[in-house]
């Protein structure tokens, strides 16, 4: 997992890649401009700055159980300084933060995965939303769906509970929230499948509220 382009073949700033993790049989797809006007799709943006992230890991997987399309996205490829009123005032928006606020813009929903950082959300995260708020709310408009795993036994629901306290000032629904705890044992990476089919359940019931909630 990580970034979706090697070096060699990096996108010029402003240009963010986003590859598209198909359904079942469904075809992948690749949108390299983010264009305002494209179909309706749904975002998989993933919060976490590690390039292992057991919450790829898991957004991964919930991409591949949901029936429509899903465009991953990941904070590390967002190329945006720390934002601060003199860096806006000097440079204006990061054309990576215009392009991803015009894709989201244009999608029906968006699944979010994020590790809990001491309570909250990564800094990489909150401030890609912080630099998407000064380009125009909402700035998470539509359904959402909130994920979180993490080694221990809480599965990141400190932070899901802050994530869906806030989501509403961004604008956005919460369909629903997935916590799976202690990933390392409830999570097969072989097999690419939870452990547990009771939280196979939990998550399907999470999918299918989403899924109600998007666009027809």
């Amino acid at each position: 997992m990580g970034r979706q382009y090697t070096q060699s073949d990096a996108p010029a700033p402003g240009t963010l890649r986003f590859v598209a993790a198909s359904g079942p049989g469904r075809d992948r797809r690749r949108c390299d401009r983010c264009p305002r006007r494209l179909p309706p799709i749904t975002i998989a943006l993933c919060g976490s700055p590690s390039s292992d992230s057991i919450n790829e890991v898991l957004l991964r997987h919930v991409m591949s159980q949901v029936n429509r399309p899903v465009e991953f996205v990941s904070v590390r490829n967002i190329d945006a300084p720390f934002y601060s009123a003199d860096v806006e005032k000097a440079d204006g928006h990061p054309a990576d933060i215009v392009a991803l606020k015009a894709r989201i813009a244009a999608a029906d929903g968006l699944i979010l995965a994020s590790p809990e950082f001491n309570g909250g959300m990564p800094a990489m995260l909150k401030n890609t939303i912080d630099w998407l708020s000064r380009v125009g709310r909402p700035i998470l408009p539509g359904p959402l769906l909130l994920l979180s795993t993490s080694p221990g036994g809480r599965g990141g629901q400190t932070n899901l509970g802050v994530l869906a306290e806030r989501a509403g000032r961004w604008g956005a629904t919460v369909t629903g929230t997935f916590s799976l705890p202690s990933f390392h044992k409830t999570f097969d990476r072989q097999a690419r499948t939870l452990v547990d089919p009771e939280d196979q359940a939990r998550l399907d019931a999470a999918i299918a509220t989403f899924e109600a909630a998007l666009p027809s």
